[in-house]
């Protein structure tokens, strides 16, 4: 009896992560304004970059291209972001600076969008001889980071580092960057808040 109690008990254990490993991921859309012309193969890096440290939260990402797609023309759902990708830095960014987010806390978040600048992202990855691709990724994956946590929500590091420094951008073109656990629950629980 207490051997057949014990092994009802490992399966039990065994069986719990897996269950939780095949629960259906939560999704959000990113709706790309890609105005700084950024090629397209860097951009998909971009996406694969930004959507692998969501999906190690728990959230897959679906892209539109704005460009190409009608979809962009009606009124963005709870779960739909805006991304824009500038051609120029604003003046009033540090010149270190590789994005910022704009929140407005307006009821369902209109005006509220995420942008990266195309010019420090592309000098950076030159500076550091990577591609500009998991750079833009993970500058695209910290400002979303944003419009779901706060504007003021920074790491010392990981992807919410207020500075994304060269340790953070190796470990996003190695495919091992991502949001602390507080992070990715806290990005979750907001997506669940507005998807009910």
């Amino acid at each position: 009896m207490k051997l057949l109690f014990s092994l009802t008990l490992g399966c039990v254990a065994l069986a719990g992560p897996a269950v939780r490993a095949y629960q259906a991921p939560l999704r959000i859309t990113v709706r790309v304004l890609n105005r700084a012309r950024v090629p397209a193969a860097t951009a998909l890096e971009a996406e694969r970059t930004a959507a692998d440290i969501f999906k190690k939260a728990g959230v897959e990402i679906r892209w539109l291209d704005c460009e190409t797609s009608g979809e962009c023309r009606s009124e963005p759902g709870r779960l739909e972001f805006w991304l824009h990708l500038l051609d120029t830095q604003p003046a009033s960014l540090s010149t270190d600076a590789l994005g910022y987010a704009l929140l407005t806390h307006a009821p369902r978040n209109e005006g509220s969008y995420a942008a990266v600048c195309w010019p420090p992202v592309r000098h950076l990855a030159d500076s550091m001889v990577i591609g500009a691709g998991p750079v833009l990724g993970a500058a695209t994956a910290h400002e979303l980071g944003h419009l779901l946590l706060d504007s003021h929500a920074h790491s010392h590091d990981g992807v919410m580092a207020e500075r994304l420094r060269p340790p953070e951008l190796i470990r996003a073109a190695r495919g091992e960057l991502r949001f602390d656990d507080h992070q990715a629950e806290a990005i979750r629980r907001e997506i669940r808040r507005r998807t009910n």
